[in-house]
C-alpha cells in the first residue's frame, strides 16, 4: 500500500497476521487495464447513445419478474395458510 504525503511517498509493507492468511506480498499490484491491449477501444458520441437508448432493459425485466415472484408468494401465503386456519381467538 502506498501511503502519499504531499511531498513524500512511503510504502507500507504487510503485515503477517499468522496461519490461515495467505501471502499477499509477492503481488505486484498492476492493473490489467496496464496493458493497452486490455482497454476497449473508445467508441463515439453516436455509437453511445445507440448502446444506450433502450437502458438497461435486462436488468429491469429480471427486478420486474423478482417482484412479481415475490408478490406472487405473499399472495399465495395470505390466501392459503393465513385465511385457510380462520380467525385468530
Amino acid at each position: 500500500m502506498n501511503v502519499s504525503t504531499p511531498g513524500k511517498s512511503t510504502v507500507l509493507e504487510p503485515q503477517h497476521a499468522g496461519a490461515g492468511v495467505s501471502d499477499v506480498s509477492g503481488v505486484s499490484g498492476v492493473s490489467a487495464a496496464d496493458q493497452v491491449a486490455h482497454i476497449a477501444a473508445p467508441i463515439g458520441a453516436d455509437a453511445a447513445a445507440v448502446a444506450l437508448r433502450r437502458g438497461p432493459i435486462g436488468a429491469l425485466t429480471l427486478s420486474v419478474i423478482a417482484v412479481s415472484l415475490l408478490l406472487l408468494g405473499w399472495i399465495l401465503f395470505y390466501f392459503l395458510l393465513f385465511l385457510g386456519r380462520g380467525p385468530v381467538g
